[in-house]
């Protein structure tokens, strides 16, 4: 019997997750790799933060013309 539920299994199937901490000083290059091979890169955190971290969309798109950039973050572009 599994220990999760069947429908869990069944929205949750060949996701794959990663933690990176973005301030540390390989993460970058981490970073590129990833979106080079993604198709959506989802970004949640405060502008200013993206700003600092080098991931607005003009970084991003440059390692991936193809990229869908979603932008969900909570906060107002001012970041308050």
């Amino acid at each position: 019997m599994a220990k999760d539920a069947y429908a869990w299994h069944l929205n949750n199937r060949n996701k794959r997750g990663l933690a990176l901490d973005l301030k540390s000083p390989g993460a970058a290059a981490v970073m590129e790799r990833l979106v080079r091979w993604a198709d959506v890169l989802i970004v949640n955190t405060p502008h200013p933060a993206r700003k600092k971290l080098h991931l607005e969309y003009e970084d991003v798109v440059q390692w991936n013309p193809r990229l869908i950039y979603a932008d969900v973050t909570g906060f107002r572009r001012e970041g308050a």
